[in-house]
């Protein structure tokens, strides 16, 4: 509606305007910043509108956000007419905006002198400052009028000329700054202070930016200034052509000629650079410069002059004798300035005054030199018309056409290369790099094309034994560009890269498809033993790939291993490439069962990578081989399964399983593995006729194992397979595990009647343990290792819990120490899978459950689960699971705090801690009433 509203309010003037209005549309409708028709009316001066809007009921007090009201925006526009028309509505002549700033302030800003006239007559307050202290003179000073400042002044009215904003500005500085020398003039004929500073310690003087209010300045304070201060002046007038101030300055005070700047500049200098030619000529009427009196830069004004291009300067410096071939300290020249600039004309006039045309500089570099560098064709070619030599050799051992092939300046290269006495196109600069080299590195295809039409070597060596073929690899024009001239495809680096290698390194295909169809040869290996298809396999080039297995017939092998004894086929596992392992897998003969330098065959590598779609081509590749059982792999069947098996990647397992032949060794462990809680992997041992009655450390049977993993439904549907399960007999948690621990803990055994364990934590500091005692069997281990600030230790408990019925155990905290070395403090009692992190608090991650000491909250599976209590040294921890409702609890202390998992009691602490565990409630009973739980299991 505001850009309707904005569209509107600029239309004609006339009673159409109106039509809007007329077919019901609000008046004081509101836009962005809160702006209302009225206010666009008056800040463009659209008086019929803003007429039509009053009549129809617009509020000429309502204010934007930034506090204007129509008042502000009419005196600012400088509509005299519609400020009348608002002045007869508003109540409040005086309305400020958020800066404290009134409407005549604006008309006054805006050198509106009528209205701020009308103001005045009509009774606003000419004494009031905006939020700033800037005053009515300040503004009127800003806006520029003459009339209005004049006005003030002989009122008496809209301040003193010695009122300060708070940047301690009088309205003299603000008049000098902004250029205003008439209002300059009238307000020293005030007795405004000259020598007024500001919190930057500028005067106004100091803020003057013209040579007018600069001249009526120095009237009055001429006599005052220090030599600091006539410098500045003097600087100021040479650099912006302040004449008028000069001459005062040269007349009335002592200047000093042999001024030197920061970049060691002198005063002739500075008017030369910026082409002020009366300035120059008022210097050189007052002192008799030389070049030789300017040692420390050497540089001449001619010089500067023609940098920028000012031939007037030039030609009057000549004249007074001043010579063209001076050289700066770099060995520069003035003609050597203007052809890096690009000013054609000023290097005829130097040249018309016999300058050097190749005098060089300390780095080698001429004149035409840096015309190539900087691209400048025309005054390239008028160098050259001029005797400049065109094997000039420059920065960096760089000729000029290195150049030219570096940034692409075709037509320098073409004046060059055509040039008669042009010889330097095979030179190499510093870093061995010829400029077809560069040309072709920087994939300037045009001028390699101009190169070799004039013959230029092709196949010269650049660094590191590079080529231009390998340096183009990542611009298809200029390979293309050199194709035509028939290179070696298969030349190597250093390193024994082709440049097919390098295209494929660089994920250039089309270079690569380019290269592949004109002949180069993809089965070359480099210093690392990788051929281009090695590099293909590796970052998954599925176009290039097929081309190179196209040539495959040509004889070569299919399972070539580079230096680390690795396939095509085993880097495209390696790196995932499904598309690439699909690719080569499709070859005949292809070997994935052989190890590499690491011990590891790529039926291995496609296990660890867990991507069952790679793993399906890989066993895929496997059977070709006849009776294929996992076995027959250089890695065992148990070292193949374990990885599907830390990761409960059940499909990889399944993928697996089905090329397993099952021994006794093998039952075994997974056997074991099942009763870590994997019912599936129970199920599919069961399927391959192991043992199903057999009873493990726990007491468990797979049959047993195996029904944890259905549903009721199933149960009921596989009964008589599942009736005959124990419910009795199976063993509760009774110790803490002596290798499911976190290394940092320490088991010693206490040695007293009731053979309580105790685990100890005993950082290299020498600061206080930590002890878990539990009533367990005696167990007796030393581990040492260095804690860092936020480690973390726990221990896990030697069987899992109940799945069938309640499971229960306390930890009691004996002691807790202040805190540990990052200055914090945690006990987290809880439980998890098997596999669970022992150096990481249970309930921050997948699978685990954790009562945590420092905030008394409880969480599980990464998420805060409910509001507890802290605990600490006293406390007693109870956790007890109910797998067969799915529920969880834990206790403090004797009240209650607060899944169909097979999980582990699990304490993890940071800072030294002493607790004690009571898994069974045998020996002592629970503080917690067990019976409240098992009521509702």
């Amino acid at each position: 509606m505001s850009s309707t509203t904005n569209r509107d309010a600029e239309g004609p003037k006339d009673s159409s305007s109106a039509n809007w209005l007329d077919r019901g549309t609000p008046a004081e409708i509101s836009g962005d910043s809160n702006k209302r028709p009225l206010h666009f009316a008056c800040a463009n001066g659209l008086y019929d509108i803003a007429k039509i809007l009053l009549e129809n009921g617009a509020n000429p007090m309502a204010v934007t956000d930034d506090g204007l009201s129509s008042l502000h925006l009419t005196a600012a526009s400088g509509n005299f007419q519609l400020v009348e028309m608002l002045m007869n509505t508003v109540y409040d002549l005086d309305i400020s905006d958020y800066k404290g700033r009134r409407p005549i302030h604006l008309a006054a800003k805006g050198g509106h002198e009528a209205i701020m006239s009308e103001f005045l007559f009509m009774g606003a307050n000419s004494e009031s400052s905006a939020n700033d202290k800037t005053t009515l003179l300040h503004y009127a000073c800003e806006g520029g009028s003459d009339v209005a400042v004049k006005e003030l002044l002989e009122s008496g009215m809209g301040g003193s000329v010695f009122a300060k904003n708070d940047h301690e500005q009088t309205p003299l500085h603000i008049a000098s700054k902004t250029g205003h020398h008439n209002i300059v003039a009238m307000l020293i004929r005030a007795k405004a202070e000259c020598s007024a500073v500001d919190k930057d310690g500028n005067t106004p003087l100091d803020l003057a930016n013209n040579d007018a209010v600069i001249h009526e300045l120095l009237g009055v304070t001429l006599e005052s200034l220090d030599q600091k201060t006539i410098m500045e002046l003097t600087q100021r007038a040479v650099r912006y052509g302040y004449h008028k101030v000069l001459e005062i300055l040269l007349e009335k005070t002592e200047v000093d000629l042999t001024f030197l700047d920061d970049r060691q500049m002198s005063l002739l200098d500075l008017a030369a650079e910026n082409g002020h030619s009366t300035i120059i000529e008022q210097l050189l009427a007052s002192y008799n410069f030389r070049p030789e009196q300017n040692e420390n830069n050497k540089r001449t004004p001619i010089s500067y002059a023609a940098e920028n291009g000012h031939n007037a300067i030039i030609e009057m410096l000549i004249n007074k004798e001043w010579g063209v071939n001076i050289s700066d300290v770099d060995g520069r020249s003035p003609i050597s300035f203007a052809a890096e600039q690009g000013h054609e004309s000023t290097i005829e006039l130097l040249l018309e005054f016999n300058a050097d045309v190749d005098k060089a500089a300390e780095d080698g570099a001429t004149p035409l030199w840096y015309a190539a560098k900087k691209g400048h064709s025309k005054i390239f070619n008028l160098l050259l018309r001029h005797g400049a030599n065109p094997n000039v050799v420059g920065i960096l051992g760089r000729t000029c056409l290195h150049v030219a092939a570096r940034y692409g300046y075709i037509e320098i290269a073409k004046a060059l290369l055509n040039c008669e006495t042009f010889n330097t196109g095979d030179n190499q600069d510093e870093d061995s790099a010829t400029a077809m080299y560069t040309a072709a590195a920087y994939g300037q295809a045009e001028i390699v094309t101009e190169m070799l039409g004039k013959g230029l070597d092709k196949e010269k060596q650049g660094p590191d034994n590079h080529r231009p073929l390998h340096a183009a690899h990542n611009s298809l024009s200029a390979i293309r560009a050199l194709l035509r001239s028939k290179p070696d495809l298969d030349a190597k680096t250093a390193s024994d890269e082709t440049a097919l290698a390098m295209a494929l390194r660089g994920r250039n295909e089309d270079v690569v498809e380019e290269l592949l169809e004109n002949g180069a040869n993809p089965f070359l290996s480099d210093a690392k033993g990788d051929t281009s298809l090695h590099i293909a396999a590796r970052d998954g080039a599925i176009r290039p790939l097929r081309l190179i297995l196209q040539q495959l017939e040509k004889g070569f092998n299919i399972n070539s291993m580079n230096n680390n004894q690795e396939t095509a086929i085993s880097l495209a596992v390696d790196t995932g490439n499904l598309g690439a392992v699909q690719l080569i897998s499709e070859q005949d003969n292809v070997d994935v069962l052989t190890k590499d330098s690491s011990n590891h065959t790529t039926l291995w590598k496609a296990v660890k990578k867990g991507d069952v779609d790679i793993l399906k081509i890989i066993l895929k590749s496997a059977q070709k081989i006849s009776n294929f059982q996992i076995g027959d792999a250089e890695e065992s069947a148990q070292d193949l399964l374990s990885h599907p098996l830390e990761r409960d990647n059940v499909k990889i397992f399944e993928l697996l399983w089905k090329f397993t032949n099952l021994n006794n060794s093998l039952e075994d462990y997974c056997t074991k593995r099942a009763t870590e809680g994997h019912s599936w992997l129970a199920k599919l041992l069961l399927d391959k006729g192991a043992n199903s009655e057999g009873v493990d450390i726990h007491g468990w049977t797979l049959s047993w194992i195996a029904s944890l993993g259905l549903s009721e439904d199933e149960k009921k549907l596989r009964e008589d397979e599942y009736s005959h399960l124990p419910t009795s007999d199976l063993k509760s948690p009774s110790a803490w595990s002596d290798v499911d621990n976190e290394a940092d803990i320490h088991f010693v055994d206490s040695g007293d009647a009731t053979a309580r364990l105790h685990v100890r934590y005993q950082p290299d500091d020498g600061s206080s343990d930590t002890e878990i005692r539990s009533r367990f069997s005696r167990i007796q281990e030393r581990r040492r290792r260095r804690l860092y600030d936020r480690r973390k230790s726990g221990v896990r408990a030697n069987h899992p819990m109940l799945p069938h019925k309640l499971s229960y155990f306390e930890i009691t905290i004996i002691n807790q120490a202040q805190s540990d070395l990052s200055g914090s403090k945690i006990i987290a009692v809880g439980f998890g899978r098997k596999n669970c992190q022992l150096n990481n608090l249970p309930g921050l991650y997948s699978l685990t459950w954790g009562y945590h000491s420092d905030d008394g909250e409880v969480y599980g599976l990464g998420d805060r689960l409910h509001g507890s209590r802290q605990f600490g040294a006293g406390d007693t921890i109870g956790c007890g699971v109910n797998l067969r409702s799915g529920t969880a609890f834990f206790t403090k202390n004797g009240a209650r705090q607060g899944i169909k998992e097979v999980v582990y009691p699990v304490v993890v602490f940071k800072g030294a801690t002493e607790i004690k565990a009571n898994f069974t409630g045998e020996a002592e009973p629970f503080i917690y009433d067990l019976n409240l739980e098992k009521n509702k299991g």
